[in-house]
């Protein structure tokens, strides 16, 4: 009676080992493809960082539009800076055709708010007081 008593928890060890090595297999595949889904976020805020720096700049202050226009060549500029740039010269700093119209893009604004909460704290920080101070420009 021991010795079949014995065998049946032999019987059952094995079969939890198997539980055990099932599970922790298992567990192995959910770590890699967490890993894989980090590794592509990361990759995507990369993305976005590139998109953010080479495509949503302007072009005369270097910092992602705030308040963007666009002019009738296409380009895109910040409000504030298109008007100082203006002061001076009312062509296109880029193609250098003359401005003839501008229109407020809140695609742009929209698209760059949402990035920019992604980013670091120092990064938006930085914005808000560039914000500040442009609209304490005009304003005065």
């Amino acid at each position: 009676e021991h010795q079949a008593l014995m065998e049946e928890l032999n019987c059952s060890k094995k079969d939890f080992e198997k539980i055990i090595q099932a599970k922790n297999k298992e567990l192995e595949q959910t770590k890699e493809e967490k890993d894989k889904v980090q590794a592509q976020k990361e990759e995507v805020l990369s993305h976005m960082n590139d998109l953010l720096e080479n495509e949503l700049q302007c072009i005369i202050c270097s910092e992602y539009f705030i308040e963007a226009v666009t002019l009738n060549c296409a380009h895109s500029f910040c409000s504030f800076c298109i008007n100082e740039w203006m002061k001076r010269k009312v062509e296109c700093p880029i193609c250098r055709k003359d401005i003839e119209s501008r229109t407020n893009s809140l695609v742009l604004d929209n698209c760059i708010s949402k990035m920019v909460d992604n980013l670091s704290s120092d990064v938006k920080e930085r914005r808000s007081v560039l914000i500040r101070e442009r609209r304490a420009k005009r304003l005065s």
